[in-house]
């Protein structure tokens, strides 16, 4: 992978003691205990049958309940002070960086972090057979993972302190994956040869997919992040990461350490498989589904753009459109304005529209119930101009839906059928919802 931005041989020579084989075994033992605790509270299933799909239903259940399980409320009300090591200024400057091209990122997000992901073959693995345990779809998902993206970042006095919502958001997501980790191994679907469910390698790809593959995505499509922003959101990460129990968090603090070890990751793990092809397919068909008529093809587009021509190849992403050489110069310019008030909005315009569709979907599905309430607060839904589409726009994307088959986000052949409507599960808006890292857990 190249770095455009930061120049060729960023990170080279740096020795980082990591053994991703080694990784591929490890997880996160203070959430498999609270997570067993949890298990066994719940009586066993009447049939006799798979406790899989109950557990994790019964834990998003009892995340939104009010009072919540003593177990539980321990676990997300006692996260801790902030590592000694975290720097106030530097997070608080990350949390600014991301208010400033906030629908850009959440535009990277779908376009680039998801992909990478994906296309790590094991990990998928894990991403495939969690739909088929609790019946979540692709939407779910996407739902989650942008309402983590946006608690995390969420500007406070103390960011990602004890009372913040990034906090708690980070609390449910380290359970989730604890909680799923422990009804994989217990599937017959599962090989142990793709190593422990949601591991430490995995964790750790999921880290470097907000900062180092964000931002050569944000490069590819106009937005300059300055040395010092970049530091500041691989700083936030490194914060986040170890709340997230990545033993490795802080080994990838620096921009240099993060593309040493984001490269040596995908050389480990990135290869086509068909349970990526099928969690790329259904990704663009539910973004594609948000686009205003005459932008259906963006999604993919920017997924060859954002994510690249190699990571796209190998997910089986449909070729970009016709007007897709456009973004280049367009980059160029916007790069070149970023730090012009007043026209930076021209930065990265591609992915401001996808993220800013993709976000309007949310909040319309969620008000629907078609999906879990999307929380944003009234200052990011008035600076976002995200005024909700109606019933004609939804009527619009549902006909759009039912005009095609859906395909299916987990493993076997053919196309899935979109599930009925759904109950949601992931509570009232703005209370931060049960995502996973990125997304694992739905």
């Amino acid at each position: 992978m190249t770095t455009p931005h930061r120049g060729p041989g960023v990170g080279v020579g740096l020795d980082i003691d990591i053994d991703l084989d080694e990784l591929r075994q490890l997880v996160d033992p203070p959430a498999d205990t609270v997570a067993a605790a949890f298990a066994a509270t719940l009586p066993p299933a009447p049939d006799g049958g798979d406790e899989s799909p109950r557990l994790i239903l019964a834990l998003r259940t009892a995340l939104r309940t009010n009072p919540r399980p003593p177990m539980l409320d321990d676990w997300l009300t006692t996260p801790g002070e902030l590592p000694d090591w975290a720097d106030m200024a530097m997070l608080h400057l990350a949390q600014a960086t991301f208010q400033r091209w906030s629908l850009q990122i959440c535009g990277a997000l779908w376009s680039a972090f998801l992909p990478f992901c994906y296309a790590a073959a094991n990990g998928a693995e894990v991403l495939g057979q969690v739909s088929d345990l609790a019946g979540s779809h692709v939407r779910r998902r996407l739902v989650e993972t942008g309402q983590m993206l946006i608690d995390v970042h969420e500007p406070c006095e103390t960011p990602l302190g004890p009372a913040s919502r990034g906090a708690d958001t980070i609390g449910h997501v380290r359970l989730m994956h604890a909680v799923v980790r422990a009804c994989l191994v217990g599937q017959p679907n599962w090989n142990p040869a793709w190593g422990a469910p949601i591991n430490q390698e995995d964790l750790l790809g999921t880290q470097l997919s907000f900062t180092v593959v964000a931002f050569d995505a944000l490069h590819r499509l106009g937005v300059r992040l300055t040395p010092v922003e970049q530091q500041a959101l691989c700083h936030l990460w490194a914060v986040i990461g170890t709340r997230l129990g990545v033993i490795h968090a802080r080994t990838i603090e620096s921009v240099e350490a993060s593309v040493v070890v984001r490269d040596r990751i995908v050389a480990h793990q990135h290869s086509a498989r068909p349970v990526g092809e099928q969690l790329a397919a259904a990704l663009v068909a539910d973004l594609e589904r948000a686009m205003p008529r005459g932008l259906r093809k963006v999604p993919r587009t920017m997924m060859w753009r954002a994510a690249g021509p190699s990571i796209a190849r190998l997910l089986n992403v449909p070729r970009p459109a016709w007007w897709a050489p456009v973004l280049v110069p367009l980059a160029a310019i916007g790069r070149s304005v970023t730090g012009v008030p007043g026209v930076r909005r021209v930065s990265g315009v591609a992915m401001r529209v996808l993220g800013a569709a993709a976000l309007r979907m949310f909040i319309d599905d969620g008000l629907a119930g078609d999906a879990p309430p999307f929380g944003i607060t009234a200052e990011q839904h008035r600076r976002w101009h995200l005024r909700h589409g109606g019933v004609i726009r939804r009527a619009l994307r549902r006909r759009r839906l039912a005009g095609r088959p859906r395909p299916g986000p987990g493993p076997g052949p053919g196309p899935r059928p979109r599930p009925g409507r759904r109950p949601s599960v992931s509570g009232a808006a703005p209370t931060p919802a049960t995502s996973a890292s990125p997304e694992a857990n739905r």
